[in-house]
């Protein structure tokens, strides 16, 4: 049934969904011995909400590129919800909700027809042109610039950057290069090197962190963590990417610092965002995740990264 997928995402998905499993059961003996404690609650919530991601992201990762765009299309029109949601915004009314939801659902129609011109300046245009003609149609003054910067943010960082996540696929098209890529491994390793580097810092930090990173904004991130996080991401990547992306050792290092540099960036931007309208997440849709965009603020920054350094190594530094 699933002779076309490739081994390694085959590998992927039975070594992610073991580990999972692991975790299940033994947060669920824990959790038996010492009900008391509620740190095991906590995470078992979590490992719940783990298995409604992993499950989606599973499941599309099996049905191929089409999958990935489709679950991503619905990931953004969430994620921008919830981003404009906490904004409390006066200026996003029924016309202009319709309208970001069609300039969504054109967006990754263009990147199911691999139509990659209108993938790449579709939602900047639309964004930056044709928006600010709808709100500036009420004819209103106070709060048009905060309202106009903050869809247009929510634009930018929900659907244009995260959808560079399916738009892998585009690596492929017009090829000067003789390696290719498989658009889902491609994503699968996104997934996994950015969702370790969260760990790597967590792990870093609780181990040898003292001197707080940027407390203002996050308070449990410190520079060792940070540090910590780049070095042990990049040796992952080392690893990983020569297999996942066809790289050479150089090449992953970059890419394994880049992605962990840019994940952090993410991270900090979203949570400065969600400090400035005083929320602790952006929903409660994922059980002991937050929303959408909790789980999905590090891929917003890494999808784009990733995407630029593999295409710089597959159609320029070969030619």
């Amino acid at each position: 049934m699933f002779n076309h997928l490739s081994p390694i995402l085959i590998y992927g998905l039975v070594g992610g969904f073991s580990f999972l499993i692991c975790a299940t059961l033994f947060t669920a003996v824990m959790k038996t011995r010492h009900p008391e404690n509620k740190t095991f609650a906590k995470v078992w919530e979590i490992i719940g909400g783990w298995w409604i991601i992993n499950s989606l992201l599973g499941t599309a990762c099996l049905l191929g590129s089409s999958g990935l765009i489709v679950l991503f299309c619905f990931a953004s029109l969430l994620a921008l919800k919830e981003f404009l949601d906490v904004q409390k915004l006066t200026f996003v009314g029924p016309l202009e909700k319709l309208s970001l939801s069609a300039l969504v659902l054109a967006h990754y129609i263009f990147i199911f027809l691999e139509w990659k011109n209108f993938f790449l300046f579709i939602v900047p245009v639309m964004t930056y042109i044709y928006l600010p003609f709808i709100m500036l149609s009420r004819r209103k003054i106070d709060g048009l610039i905060q309202n106009l910067w903050a869809t247009q943010s929510g634009l930018m960082l929900c659907v244009y950057s995260l959808s560079f996540a399916p738009g892998l696929l585009f690596l492929n098209i017009h090829p000067s290069e003789v390696r290719r890529i498989d658009p889902v491994v491609a994503f699968l390793f996104l997934f996994l090197v950015t969702e370790l580097n969260d760990v790597f810092q967590f792990i870093s930090g609780k181990l040898f962190g003292k001197r707080k990173l940027v407390v203002e904004i996050s308070p449990n991130k410190t520079v060792a963590g940070f540090v910590g996080g780049l070095v042990m991401t990049s040796l992952l990547s080392l690893i990983l990417a020569p297999v996942m992306l066809d790289l050479n050792a150089w090449q992953s290092l970059l890419v394994g610092f880049c992605i962990a540099l840019s994940g952090v960036s993410g991270d900090l931007m979203f949570s400065s965002i969600k400090r400035t309208v005083g929320v602790k997440d952006f929903s409660r849709l994922i059980p002991g995740h937050g929303g959408v965009l909790d789980r999905l603020d590090s891929i917003v920054f890494t999808a784009p990264t990733l995407y630029c350094l593999m295409y710089l190594f597959l159609h320029v530094a070969s030619n």
